[in-house]
């Protein structure tokens, strides 16, 4: 069985804040986070974080950015 990948908080290449998808072995720095499933629904079903997959060139897993890095 695929083990699960981890939630990584960092800022993406335009500082934008983001949850993104990693495999487990995945290297971070002290200023990056592993955050667990439960932090990502609850920051997404209260509307802080959304899904932008689709919108994004990342191809390691799904991705989230900070809701008020993309309101214009």
């Amino acid at each position: 069985m695929k083990k699960p990948k981890k939630l990584l908080l960092t800022t993406s290449s335009d500082k934008c804040v983001i949850i993104a998808e990693v495999e487990n072995n995945h290297p971070y720095n002290e200023r990056e986070y592993v955050i667990s499933r439960d932090m990502l629904n609850a920051n997404v079903n209260n509307g802080n974080f959304v899904e932008i997959t689709e919108h994004s060139d990342w191809n390691e897993g799904r991705i989230w950015v900070f809701a008020d890095d993309v309101r214009v």
